[in-house]
């Protein structure tokens, strides 16, 4: 994928971030962009239908559970860079519809790797070593909720904490979790949870019940 896009691996970085990595290699960013704003609200026009593009330090990254996070499924390629988002129905007005469709790239189309069959398959592993799911529930279909998911879009799975794919902002990682359940709509996003209004000087999310380390922790990655 990085050599057939172009992309340049970089190292030594800045990768605060990172919240993750997908199975495919690439970084899984957080959801905001410069101005702490929804980056796949704000920045569709310079994403591919992988939902990825590089930093301005060449690093190869997505903002979201992508298409083309395991390979062979998706728009996943080894020879070719995928389409862009602008030119892909859905991708920049509802990309978790497209990720979750059947995807093409030159030519040869391809099975989406998110499928109820898969719903219990990791997409990545995130920097605090839970694993990342794809956005169905269980077997039958169901997708991840707000009500389903905490602050730091996790939820647990048989006993295990994980986080999952959701078609609401913070989409992958918000912070480091298990976090309370989310109470305010972020400011930054139109497609927030939450059923309160936040307000200028408050934090966007109730704190608590979560540890003093917990909340160091979510407060540097927002």
């Amino acid at each position: 994928m990085l050599s057939a896009s172009a992309y340049v691996l970089t190292t030594g970085s800045n990768l605060s971030t990172t919240v993750g990595i997908a199975l495919s290699g690439g970084y899984i960013y957080n959801a905001l962009a410069a101005g702490n704003t929804d980056a796949v609200e704000n920045e569709a026009d310079t994403l591919d239908t992988c939902m990825s593009h590089p930093a301005p330090g060449g690093q190869f990254h997505y903002h979201i559970w992508s298409a083309c996070a395991v390979k062979n499924y998706g728009y996943w390629s080894s020879t070719h860079a995928p389409p862009l988002c602008k030119s892909t129905t859905n991708c920049t007005t509802a990309p978790w519809t497209m990720n979750k469709a059947a995807g093409t790239n030159n030519g040869v189309a391809q099975q989406s790797y998110f499928t109820a069959a898969n719903w219990d398959k990791p997409i990545g592993l995130a920097r605090d070593g839970h694993l990342i799911m794809g956005p169905y529930k269980n077997a039958s279909g169901a997708l991840w909720t707000c009500a389903d998911r905490d602050v730091c879009n996790g939820a647990f799975v048989s006993g295990q904490y994980v986080y999952v794919g959701a078609d609401n902002f913070p989409y992958v990682t918000g912070c480091w979790g298990p976090g309370p359940t989310p109470e305010y709509k972020p400011g930054c996003t139109n497609n927030g949870c939450g059923s309160k209004a936040s307000t200028a000087g408050a934090l966007s999310f109730s704190l608590a019940g979560l540890s003093a380390v917990a909340a160091a922790a979510t407060l540097a990655l927002f």
